[in-house]
């Protein structure tokens, strides 16, 4: 996530409540304000699925995202991390690793 913000030039928060997200949630970290994009934790693998859907249901659709075409979610889940694209509709677009595999890591 700290990549994405340096590239970005858009700061990174941890645990906020961002005016992008629903009333009163948390979100894990997100970059930009309001967030483009997002990123929830759940410590074992087999929450993955919670994760998605958190990153997606505490979103708020504010006008400032009616131009865009998807914002970007991360979910990781004990040694899995997915990366996707996501809009009011839901979940567009994905990419997982499982940290525990070493194929296709880089040297």
């Amino acid at each position: 996530m700290q990549i994405m913000a340096d590239i970005s030039g858009m700061p990174l928060q941890q645990n906020h409540v961002s005016y992008g997200s629903t009333k009163g949630a948390r979100l894990d970290v997100y970059v930009g304000q309001p967030p483009c994009v997002v990123a929830k934790e759940k410590d074992t693998r087999s929450k993955l699925g919670n994760a998605i859907s958190e990153c997606v249901n505490t979103t708020a659709w504010i006008p400032h995202y009616a131009l865009l075409p998807f914002l970007v979610g991360v979910a990781i889940a004990g040694d899995l991390v997915q990366f996707f694209t996501f809009n009011a509709q839901g979940k567009k677009a994905e990419v997982q690793y499982s940290l525990k595999s070493v194929v296709n890591r880089a040297k």
